[in-house]
């Protein structure tokens, strides 16, 4: 269910003046959020970094990186305001859509055990499972598991 206009929607490359908007919703959507330094970092580096923009307000980024023939999802982030509207899954849609126009094959990332909307999510777009990393995220008490999952970007539907 959503409640926008799909033409309120724009995804567009982050700039480093989206930085201040992009602390903002990380900050709100994770306990353990990124730090500036990282955001810095990836738009400074070889990823493919997105912001998601609802009515000209960013709500959403997103960071992928490209190897050979792999793409890896590093961040995919919605503003806790703007959840359970079907961002998020406009937002992976576009990103895979992305990977499978750079010719990857496959298509990878990690989920908190814990995050079981967005592997709901994941699952829902025809990701499956591939493993556990033990101790993979850190937490407010310790460290937390990381599920590994991956989408076939070889098969005809999404080349």
């Amino acid at each position: 269910m959503t409640d926008f206009d799909f033409a309120e929607i724009g995804i567009r490359p982050m700039q480093v003046v989206d930085l201040d908007k992009v602390m903002l919703v990380e900050r709100a959507a994770y306990p353990i959020a990124w730090s500036r330094g990282v955001f810095e970092d990836c738009l400074a580096g070889k990823n493919i970094c997105y912001v998601l923009e609802l009515k000209g307000e960013v709500v959403g980024h997103a960071i992928i990186s490209l190897i050979l023939d792999e793409t890896h999802l590093l961040n995919l982030c919605i503003s806790p305001k703007n959840g359970r509207q079907g961002l998020g899954r406009y937002f992976l849609q576009h990103l895979v859509n992305e990977a499978g126009a750079r010719e990857s094959s496959v298509f990878f990332l990690e989920v908190r055990a814990s995050n079981t909307g967005a592997a709901q999510l994941y699952f829902s777009e025809g990701f499956n499972e591939v493993g556990v990393r033990p101790n993979y995220y850190p937490a407010k008490k310790g460290r937390e598991d990381a599920i590994l999952m991956t989408l076939d970007l070889s098969i005809d539907q999404y080349v």
